[in-house]
């Protein structure tokens, strides 16, 4: 009942945000900014007291549990939890803080710096807009991976202070997303790929090049047989990177993921389509804007495109979890790349309909795969 009250939650928000895109406009008045840091305040609470998340009994059973002063005497990286993590949690149950402020904390840093982006380029980008595609499109990846989000949030703002010749706030940010999610030594990889400018030829070739080299990865990986030795962990940062590395590239591609049903085959495989053809979409996008006036978009669309190209070849070697990863690791901005396509002239209509219908349908079945028609104990599980 509690998901299902979230998930109207949720979806409450998104309409209000549409009744008031058209009377309240970013930037105008004070009082409208007010409006719209009250709706992202609202996505905080949500966040905050959702009972929705993948791993959210994980991180419940993390925190209430009494292993946490174990795991740092141990190990900084035991139990998936980076040594980030573990001092925030250690701090908070030691003044007596509940999971729920854990949940607050998690989620109202990434959120507020999205909002405060916003604001401070509300002249190009409206934040109505940001706001209504954070709902329709982040909002359901981002409820699943709180640590990732987290860290992700920090390297969006890195990106920021990069578009301003911020260079050393930039690099005080990126630093320490990696003590929140060990995926964020990656993070480097954000300033170097912004500093290259394509043109739209090169950065159609290379999607089309990804995908080809995916596909013979995945004929190859069908043919060949590799020991996996996924499971030896001794929980030092360099270890937990091989394993996961291991473990997507070797023991996930030998055993696969493992469905319930053919319901919860469907709507997951209509997860990662839809997915892909909407960051094509944003791909596409990004090839034009990599010459906007805006700078952040700018960088970030650069950004984009190259990190487009490892997603492709992923998705197409059969590994799309690993390639959504790093992905979203660098490309919290995505979210700015459509605002922007959508505040300005460029964008035709019929791609707007059309890229509007994607993110439509994609809604649909993220919101039919959190109620739960694969779950056996679902009121809604369908039996198929």
């Amino acid at each position: 009942m509690e998901k299902i009250l979230d998930v109207l939650a949720a979806i409450s928000l998104l309409f209000l945000a549409f009744l008031l895109v058209s009377k309240f406009k970013a930037g105008k008045t004070n009082s409208d900014r007010l409006i719209w840091l009250v709706l992202f305040s609202f996505v905080i609470l949500l966040f905050t007291f959702r009972d929705l998340g993948l791993d959210l009994e994980n991180y419940r059973a993390f925190y209430d549990g009494s292993v946490i002063q174990s795991s740092i005497n141990n190990s900084t990286f035991e139990f998936d939890f980076e040594i980030g993590w573990l001092t925030v949690i250690f701090f908070f149950k030691k003044i007596g803080l509940s999971f729920h402020f854990f949940l607050f904390f998690s989620s109202a840093i990434p959120i507020y710096i999205i909002y405060y982006i916003a604001k401070k380029n509300d002249k190009e980008i409206k934040t109505p807009v940001v706001f209504i595609f954070f709902m329709a499109f982040l909002f359901w990846d981002a409820i699943d991976i709180i640590r990732a989000f987290f860290a992700s949030a920090l390297i969006l703002l890195s990106i920021y202070q990069i578009s301003e010749n911020k260079k050393i706030r930039a690099a005080t940010l990126m630093l320490p997303s990696v003590a929140f999610h060990n995926s964020a030594i990656l993070s480097p990889l954000a300033f170097i790929l912004s500093k290259f400018r394509v043109s739209p030829s090169f950065a159609y070739f290379g999607l089309a090049l990804s995908a080809f080299l995916g596909i013979i990865v995945y004929l190859s990986l069908s043919f060949i047989s590799i020991g996996s030795g996924y499971d030896h962990r001794d929980g030092s940062f360099f270890q937990e990177l091989i394993f996961k590395i291991n473990y997507y590239l070797v023991y996930y591609q030998q055993h696969g993921y493992k469905f319930i049903n053919a319901t919860h085959f469907f709507l997951s495989e209509a997860r990662t389509l839809l997915n892909y053809l909407c960051y094509t979409f944003i791909f596409f996008f990004s090839v034009k804007l990599q010459h906007d006036s805006n700078r952040f978009v700018e960088l970030q669309s650069r950004i984009f495109i190259f990190t487009a190209f490892i997603y492709t070849f992923f998705v197409f070697s059969g590994l799309s979890v690993l390639g959504i990863r790093i992905l979203m690791l660098l490309n919290l901005g995505c979210l700015f790349i459509m605002a922007r396509a959508f505040s300005d002239s460029w964008l035709k209509k019929k791609w707007m309909v059309a890229f509007s219908l994607l993110l439509f349908l994609r809604f649909v079945v993220y919101l039919l795969y959190l109620a739960g028609l694969h779950q056996p104990k679902s009121p809604f599980f369908l039996g198929l």
